[in-house]
């Protein structure tokens, strides 16, 4: 008995040292024609870690396992995105960026037209920044960046650059590179994509304090706060009760009559790694801390039907894998389909991957 008390903390600790363990993610940056490329801008993706290239166009990051969106751009060139999982070694990346074109954006003239801009800029910002009560202390610092056009029923648009966006609900400053929005007129639906990082700004104790808190009220909830948990295993815990749908009609929604365990629908791939087992399968999460730390009503076998989805619920699709911090393996259109609550927390209610609810404030890179 001795024995076996002895090899499983032997084991138990083996298991925490790999995924502490620490590792390198780091290369060159060079254009298309071999030219190290110095002060090129390298970033992961939705993180605190950004850095600039030195006189040899290198880079390097400390990370411990998982996946990340490393992001290489520079003024003259087209920006690059690498998914990287790192699972047990370091991983060299020889980044070679094309030269892109030069588009002269178009400058604004008339009232009516800049009405028109400002129209459009307010769709925008509804879809991009959020309604919640932190966007109105979010600000996008370099609108004039964007270009915007519509079809008939959408309006679209891209950026020719990073918009700047000081958060001072949460205490940060945040570069966005806008890759693609559609938002529709009648706000049936939105999409946007990018890539982008996290600066955090400097304020006196009380600012922090109030940022503090903030950041655990945005967290909550939260698509990152959800994955993790589910990943840790203590998704009920946390306050996420999650159902299996059966048919899904938008907005009506047919489920399961009993909760599901977090076990039954993920599988771990890998160190510090997992992933839902059941691709095409959509499913239904209702964060209530109150109804899960209560026993589940005894039901009959037939589904429940919902003709909404309830403020605090959210319905989604994620294929791919994701790491124990909440990152998804490729965070686009075709991986993650969502709506309902989670949807609604938008870039003004967006936190770095480093942020941990039980450290105070987010720990520095």
């Amino acid at each position: 008995m001795k024995y076996l008390l002895a090899l499983l903390t032997v084991l138990f600790l083996r298991f925490d040292s790999r995924a502490q363990a620490v590792y390198t993610i780091s290369g060159t940056v060079k254009s298309s024609k071999g030219v190290a490329l110095q002060s090129a801008t390298v970033f992961v993706a939705g993180s605190e870690k950004i850095m600039a290239t030195d006189a040899n166009g290198s880079f390097n990051f400390k990370v411990k396992p998982g996946i990340y969106q490393l992001v290489v751009t520079m003024v003259g060139y087209n920006p690059l995105r690498q998914t990287i999982v790192i699972e047990n070694k370091d991983e060299v990346l020889d980044a070679k960026l094309d030269e892109s074109e030069t588009v002269l954006n178009e400058v604004v003239i008339g009232s009516k037209v800049n009405k028109r801009r400002q129209w459009q800029l307010d769709i925008f910002t509804s879809y991009f920044i959020g309604k919640g009560s932190n966007s109105k202390d979010c600000k996008i610092l370099n609108p004039q960046i964007i270009k915007f056009y519509e079809n008939q029923t959408a309006l679209f648009a891209i950026s020719s650059d990073f918009l700047i966006i000081e958060n001072q609900a949460l205490g940060y400053r945040v570069r966005y590179l806008l890759k693609y929005f559609r938002g529709s007129f009648n706000g049936a639906y939105f999409h946007y994509d990018g890539d982008y990082s996290f600066e955090a700004l400097t304020g006196t104790p009380a600012q922090q304090a109030i940022w503090e808190n903030n950041r655990k009220l945005a967290y909550q909830g939260s698509m990152m706060h959800f994955l993790r948990s589910i990943y840790a295993g203590t998704a009920r815990k946390e306050g996420f009760i999650l159902y299996e749908v059966t048919a899904y009609d938008r907005p009506v929604v047919d489920m399961r009559p009993m909760p599901v365990h977090p076990d039954q629908i993920i599988k771990r791939t890998g160190n510090n790694l997992a992933r839902f087992k059941f691709g095409d399968s959509w499913f239904y999460t209702l964060f209530d801390k109150e109804k899960a730390a209560l026993e589940d009503p005894v039901t009959g076998n037939k589904d429940v039907r919902l003709y909404r989805i309830p403020r605090n619920g959210t319905v989604y699709k994620i294929y791919g894998q994701f790491d124990s911090e909440g990152c998804i393996e490729e965070y686009d259109i075709k991986n993650l389909y969502i709506s309902g609550f989670m949807a609604q927390k938008r870039v003004a209610d967006q936190l770095p991957f480093e942020y941990n609810p039980d450290k105070s404030p987010s720990s520095p890179n």
